[in-house]
């Protein structure tokens, strides 16, 4: 799955298909989204330790 949305986002970069490049920057965003709730839930954990 990972690679498929890499694959995606690289694509969208690319600006191959335009309407496809929106729909990337709305994966990209979720994916950034998604990091940033990890990152802070990995820093909660340590802190907590």
């Amino acid at each position: 799955m990972r690679m498929e949305f890499c694959r995606y986002i690289s694509i969208g970069c690319r600006g191959l298909d335009l309407a496809k490049g929106a729909e990337t920057k709305e994966i990209a965003k979720r994916i950034k989204e998604e990091r940033k709730q990890n990152k802070s839930i990995k820093e909660g954990t340590r802190n907590e330790k």
